[in-house]
């Protein structure tokens, strides 16, 4: 059963503005390590990175129905690639325990981006 669905949509113009004026600021703020290591040195490619990535975050947080409330908050949200190179999310501690107690057995994550614009869906489902 579908426990939760979220959307976000992100202007990468934004992403790159704000990566400009604050520098390493703003990745350290919005990734998780694992992400702030794989990020690209080309401002266009990180500026698309940081948008997806807080577009999958920001999905993620409306599909808890919690918003970026403790123990949902960026750095507990990461978004990875398999083997396939297909996004998934990976989870810090708290939050996986979070996802635990509410019985979230899978996600799903699907990301997107063009026109200058990244879009993310977030799907949270149970066991059964």
């Amino acid at each position: 059963m579908i426990l939760g669905v979220g959307v976000d949509l992100v202007a990468v113009a934004r992403m790159e503005r704000l990566d400009a004026k604050w520098g390493g600021r703003l990745a350290k703020r919005v990734l998780a390590a694992s992400e702030i290591a794989a990020l690209p040195r080309s401002a266009a490619a990180r500026a698309r990175r940081l948008a997806l990535a807080f577009a999958a975050k920001e999905a993620f947080a409306k599909a808890m129905g919690t918003g970026f409330a403790h123990p949902v908050t960026l750095g507990q949200v990461a978004v990875e690639r398999d083997e396939a190179g297909a996004p998934r999310f990976a989870f810090g501690p708290e939050l996986a325990k979070l996802l635990r107690r509410r019985k979230v057995a899978r996600t799903h994550l699907s990301l997107s981006d063009d026109g200058g614009q990244a879009v993310a869906v977030a799907v949270l489902e149970d066991a059964g």
